[in-house]
C-alpha cells in the first residue's frame, strides 16, 4: 500500500469525519471504499479494445471507414 495526500476543504473534511464516527472505519478506509465505488473494480471489468468504429451497420451492410465519415 502507499501513502499519498488528499487535500479537502472543510466542508469534506467534516463529512469524512461524520463517516468515520458513523461508520468506525478510519478515514484511510472511507476514502478507498470511495474510489472503487466510483472506479468500480476495474480488474474484472476490463475496457473494451474497439468502441466499434467501422462496425456493422444497423441494416447488416458492412461500411467503408472512409465511407462513414464523406459529407
Amino acid at each position: 500500500m502507499n501513502k499519498t495526500s488528499v487535500y479537502l476543504d472543510d466542508s469534506d473534511l467534516a463529512r469524512l469525519r461524520r463517516l468515520r464516527n458513523a461508520t468506525g472505519k478510519s478515514q484511510s478506509e472511507l476514502l478507498r471504499d470511495g474510489i472503487r465505488a466510483l472506479a468500480g473494480d476495474e480488474e474484472e471489468q476490463p475496457w473494451p479494445r474497439s468502441v466499434g468504429i467501422g462496425s456493422w451497420s444497423v441494416d447488416g451492410s458492412s461500411p467503408s471507414m472512409s465511407a462513414a465519415f464523406e459529407p
